[in-house]
């Protein structure tokens, strides 16, 4: 729990040795969900996981029903997939299974709302969101799950329905998109209540894929024959473009947006500065959902007709490696690189609290190479992590908590250390 007061956060670079520059991390994961055509069937659905080193198949998770959103916790333990229906018990709505990412065995099973089908991990790690779409007269709705007991914990009813879902980087918003009524949910992740409701320009078959730029803004939104960007403070639409955007990723460094449309074969390459594009990429038959390396070296796309991902090299746009997979790919999502190394520099730090500690606060680092890692304040709040050279930032963030400054850079190089403090509130 998070003490509700004023809060000031100390980070100390410790020199615990000599160290030898490496990359640090283990090689990401590719999650693919992999479905039948018919969500009521449990022939051929299961959840692929492809090694982005190698492009091979590493492993393949049989699944009961059918499997549709997948997602990946920030810190790379675990994936989250969607389920249309399940069990008996289940019938009523539909379960998140979760993945742990070092068995790469199910663990749990989750009951949320009625056909969940996109899903996201907040920043912290300390919650997944589903947008469960409904089934009249069951309205679509927001479901929120505590990923320390992954145990639904809230959930916010919407309109018609709810497709897609993401989270703002700072971890404050939550939005969701309803395509019956076109329609823009705003939610605020510490009440789960809605904020506002954004109308939205009718596109046949309602929006699409929902991304937010690493800065916070725009909010890019995809439909079959638009992409659009959202200013997140005032909502308004700033840019537009007619290409084929009902799937959308964003590279970390934000400067490249990727789009395939519901159907045909192209990706393609937007340049986010001037929202215009750049290229246009043939990929395979029935281009699908995109993601991208943590890295921002390679693309990843799902090709529906073919049953393969495609991966595309972002530098030269040429197509790297096609992989086949068992049946028709849904969704991709991609763990992290780990910052950290066994030895070198330990970073430390603590959340001071007046009349006492904060627990559970969590430290977003970034570094070398589009490595990241998510840390926690323990019991007294304390946290720490071991770092080879480099140059990194780290984020503290807590639901309902503000902090200045909001992002701190730092570097480590041999006995160098460097002090600094956050102060934040927490409502």
């Amino acid at each position: 729990m998070i003490r509700r007061g004023l809060i000031v956060w100390v980070v100390t670079l410790l020199l615990t040795g000599l160290f030898a520059p490496r990359q640090a991390g283990a090689k990401p994961l590719v999650y693919v969900t992999l479905s039948s055509t018919n969500i009521m069937s449990n022939s051929l659905s299961a959840v692929a996981v492809i090694d982005a080193a190698t492009h091979a198949v590493v492993a393949t998770l049989p699944m009961t029903w059918s499997v549709t959103g997948v997602a990946v916790h920030p810190a790379g333990i675990a994936a989250y997939a969607t389920i249309n229906r399940g069990e008996v018990t289940y019938q009523i709505g539909g379960p998140i299974l979760v993945i742990d990412s070092e068995t790469l065995a199910v663990t749990d099973i989750v009951a949320v709302g009625m056909l969940p089908g996109s899903i996201v991990v907040h920043p912290t790690g300390t919650r997944v969101y589903t947008a469960d779409y409904g089934d009249a007269p069951t309205p679509g709705r927001l479901s929120v799950v505590d990923t320390a007991s992954n145990m639904l914990v809230a959930y916010t009813y919407l309109g018609q329905a709810a497709a897609t879902v993401t989270t703002h980087p700072a971890g404050a918003l939550v939005y969701v998109t309803d395509p019956l009524s076109s329609l823009l949910y705003v939610i605020d992740t510490k009440t789960n209540a809605i904020v506002t409701t954004v109308p939205l320009p009718w596109v046949p078959w309602g929006p699409g894929g929902m991304r937010v730029h690493p800065s916070g803004t725009p909010l890019y939104l995809g439909a079959w024959n638009e992409a659009m960007a959202l200013d997140t403070t005032t909502y308004s639409i700033i840019g537009s473009l007619p290409v084929g955007a009902y799937y959308l990723a964003v590279n970390p460094a934000g400067t490249r947006l990727y789009t395939t449309a519901v159907v045909g074969n192209l990706l393609t390459v937007i340049d986010t500065a001037t929202f215009s594009v750049l290229a246009v990429v043939d990929i395979g038959r029935q281009a699908g959902w995109v993601a991208v390396h943590p890295a921002g070296t390679e693309i990843y796309v799902a090709n529906g007709e073919t049953m393969t991902v495609t991966v595309v090299d972002a530098g030269t746009l040429a197509v790297a490696a096609v992989v086949p997979v068992m049946t028709n790919p849904m969704q991709i999502a991609v763990s992290p690189i780990s910052c950290t190394a066994s030895t070198g520099v330990r970073v430390s730090g603590k959340i001071e609290v007046s009349g006492g500690t904060a627990s559970g606060v969590a430290l977003v680092l970034r570094g070398p190479g589009g490595c990241s890692d998510v840390a926690k304040t323990d019991a007294r709040g304390r946290w720490g992590l071991r770092l080879p050279d480099g140059d990194y930032s780290v984020t503290p963030l807590a639901i309902g908590c503000a902090f200045t400054p909001a992002t701190v850079g730092f570097s480590v190089s041999g006995s160098d250390a460097r002090l600094a403090s956050f102060a934040g509130t927490c409502s």
